[in-house]
């Protein structure tokens, strides 16, 4: 095992546990992104329920090395949402030889409420001549290995189902409404009439200025309106599970098969955040609590 370049390279690759080689290559990419989605959880504690007030999340290298991938040193495990986990790529995949930029999309999940503000962000990796989607920051959803950006609508296997890149013009939507999109990321789920295609994520692949990433950062973190400020979520991807908790209800699904629980206690809270890969102490659990009680 080989990394040079960032300070944080060799600890990420303890922190998902990779132990083999880093020759940059698509192999590589999607063994990383497999590792990270089962080690490194989505979650949102620190906006949702922030220990000092709407100070935001930092994006800052040091301090987010220090949650992310502070376990490695025998700290607690922590996630972060998507501008967390994209910075960290960003961080560390320049020191194993990838290409790696930044990019941003709209939210299309619920169509109620598409397009959503430019609030997503991802990394892109270019390989020759092709550009990659990295994306272990959607939460429940999120493609656990990358995926061709190349529109042609083709169905792309992850260890967690197909999903497909469309032009903006295949997917259904209103394009006067985000006219800055250039493709569009689906998913293959289970209807009531077998298989079905959903819109996750419209994708802006233009350049990013990175004090736009500051500033949509901040708003995501500390909006009242933000998804990450009134709702709770976390999500692991380890094996060919998805585990899942929105508010108050953890998930797991196998294949086909769901088991819910309802976390009623402190003590349920505590264990259904641990089974998701995210450690917080006591008060972290009881401002989770204080604030699910106004959701």
């Amino acid at each position: 095992m080989s990394a040079a370049g960032s300070p944080y390279a060799e600890k990420y690759l303890g922190r998902v546990g990779h132990s083999g080689s880093v020759r940059p290559g698509r192999d590589l990419l999607d063994e990383l992104l497999r590792l990270h989605v089962a080690s490194i959880p989505f979650e949102n504690v620190d906006s949702f329920a922030p220990a000092d007030g709407r100070l935001g999340v930092s994006l800052e290298p040091a301090t987010l090395a220090d949650k992310m991938l502070g376990a490695v040193d025998g700290g607690p495990r922590r996630g972060g949402y998507c501008f967390e986990h994209a910075a960290l790529l960003r961080m560390v995949l320049p020191s194993y030889g990838f290409e790696a930029r930044t990019a941003c999309g709209r939210v299309y999940v619920d169509p109620n409420h598409a397009p959503t503000a430019k609030t997503h962000n991802v990394t892109v990796v270019r390989l020759g001549d092709r550009e990659l989607l990295a994306d272990p920051g959607f939460g429940g959803m999120t493609p656990t290995a990358s995926l061709d950006l190349d529109p042609t609508g083709q169905a792309q296997a992850t260890p967690h189902g197909n999903y497909r890149v469309l032009p903006m013009a295949a997917a259904g939507v209103d394009l006067a409404a985000a006219p800055d999109l250039d493709v569009m990321v689906q998913a293959e789920v289970d209807g009531e009439d077998g298989k079905r295609w959903i819109n996750l994520c419209g994708l802006d692949l233009g350049p990013v200025v990175p004090q736009d990433i500051v500033a949509l950062n901040w708003y995501i973190a500390t909006s009242p309106v933000s998804p990450f400020v009134r709702g709770f979520a976390a999500a692991l991807a380890p094996g060919h599970e998805r585990i899942t908790v929105a508010n108050n209800v953890t998930r797991t699904r196998r294949g086909s098969e769901v088991t819910k629980r309802e976390l009623r206690t402190a003590d349920d809270l505590d264990s259904g955040l641990r089974v998701v890969g995210v450690e917080v102490d006591p008060a972290a659990i009881a401002r989770v609590r204080e604030r699910l009680r106004t959701v």
